[in-house]
């Protein structure tokens, strides 16, 4: 619903056609469905913090949060919410690498 809602509200302000944003929310269903398929055939094993599949989306995350830290938008009302976002992806590394190197019992 709140995919939803921003779509109609790009449109109704005249930011997007309205043919863009069914390209854009297709490819996000086509994106979640993918996601669903393949933590589908995933296994267990690739959920545990050792895993390299985790290990590369910590490796992703970090390059966005370095990307969020240090380029900046055009908008500067959206500074804080980017500078936000920088963090959580931070702190969200952070937790990620405690539990990842956490001896086995």
């Amino acid at each position: 619903m709140l995919a939803a809602g921003t779509g109609l509200s790009r449109i109704a302000v005249g930011a997007h056609w309205p043919g863009d944003v069914a390209v854009g929310a297709s490819l996000g269903l086509l994106a979640g469905l993918l996601g669903q398929g393949l933590l589908a055939r995933m296994g267990p094993q690739h959920l545990q913090p050792q895993a390299w599949s985790l290990r590369a989306v910590a490796l992703l995350m970090a390059v966005a949060a370095y990307h969020l830290a240090s380029a900046g938008l055009d908008f500067a009302e959206a500074l804080p919410v980017q500078r936000l976002v920088a963090i959580i992806a931070v702190l969200s590394l952070l937790v990620f690498v405690r539990q990842s190197v956490k001896p086995a019992r």
